[in-house]
């Protein structure tokens, strides 16, 4: 069985990427917020569901003000609706340690078999479908249950907001390792420019692609990448109110904006240093639907390293 596992160095695009959603905080945090505070603290306010499995509030700010580990859901959704319904484009669990100063990414495969409680099989036994049936919290929940964890937040992201985000920031440039065509937009190898659209067709595009999902997810990592280097460039200033708008209208958090800040304060340090791993499955057919099936000694290294990380 392959494993990747790889430590990102500073200049790695996934540095940039850390938290997909969480790097947007950040980046907003540090860069814009400070001039323009009062905006971002309204859109990022919008952002804000606590669900009925939320830690206590108090026990949660306790928790990021003491510097413990923190362990984090990040969800991107499949969906072009505001309420940020529909199945989890890419599902990733990320743990932030300010003590072994690491952050540790780990991303679930969107076809990997979760056990329904009957026994039966259907599409719906697939882990990116558990979000379209149960919201955040039945994703939070299958996760803890796949990898015997125990997920303090989540963040979720519609991903057809990179679309409004992208245009807000007058486009981005992203290098491309094959030419492809999707609808009536082509895409070469080598250095693209791309609006809002195009950017949004470049990440979602897999068909057309030796390595499916993997190459997909290679590709959303490259397009996060250039949006928050776009971000942090001064241009971004004149562009600060479509960015809190597109961050206000699709991102869902149980984490606070008091909470966000005191994160990019303690958590810093793990920022820089970022272990990137991925659960690996067999594919198998059961029931003629395609599954990725985790056997239990891959749960169990997953775990193993989630919570060694967790637990320093």
């Amino acid at each position: 069985m392959n494993r990747s596992r790889k430590k990102t160095k500073k200049k790695h695009p996934v540095r940039n990427a850390i938290l997909i959603i969480l790097g947007f905080f950040l980046v907003t945090g540090t860069a814009l917020a400070a001039v323009f505070y009062q905006t971002a603290r309204v859109n990022v306010d919008k952002t804000y569901a606590p669900l009925e499995s939320s830690k206590d509030q108090a026990e949660a700010t306790q928790a990021i003000s003491e510097s413990r580990p923190l362990s984090f859901l990040i969800m991107g959704l499949d969906s072009r609706d505001e309420d940020l319904s529909g199945r989890t484009d890419s599902l990733m669990v990320v743990t932030l340690n300010p003590q072994t100063k690491q952050t540790t990414m780990v991303s679930i495969p969107r076809d990997t078999f979760i056990e329904a409680e009957d026994g039966s099989i259907t599409a719906v036994n697939k882990i990116n479908a558990v979000f379209a049936q149960g919201g955040a919290a039945a994703s939070i929940a299958a996760v803890n249950q796949l990898l015997n964890i125990n997920i303090d937040h989540y963040v979720t992201m519609n991903f057809s907001g990179i679309e409004q985000l992208v245009d807000a920031l007058g486009g981005v440039t992203v290098n491309s390792d094959l030419a492809f065509t999707v609808g009536d937009m082509e895409f070469h190898e080598g250095a693209n420019n791309l609006n809002g659209k195009q950017a949004l067709a470049f990440t979602r595009m897999r068909h057309d692609d030796v390595r499916g999902t993997y190459g997909r997810d290679e590709r959303q990592q490259k397009v996060i990448a250039a949006i928050l280097a776009k971000m942090k460039s001064p241009q971004s200033l004149t562009a600060y109110q479509g960015i809190f708008e597109a961050l206000g209208g699709n991102v869902k958090t149980d984490v606070t904006w008091s909470q966000i800040q005191k994160i990019i304060l303690n958590y810093n340090q793990a920022f820089g240093n970022v272990v990137h791993e991925s659960v690996q499955g067999q594919g198998q057919m059961l029931n003629n639907l395609s599954f990725q099936v985790v056997s239990e000694e891959e749960r169990t290294r997953i775990h193993d390293l989630l919570q060694e990380q967790l637990t320093k």
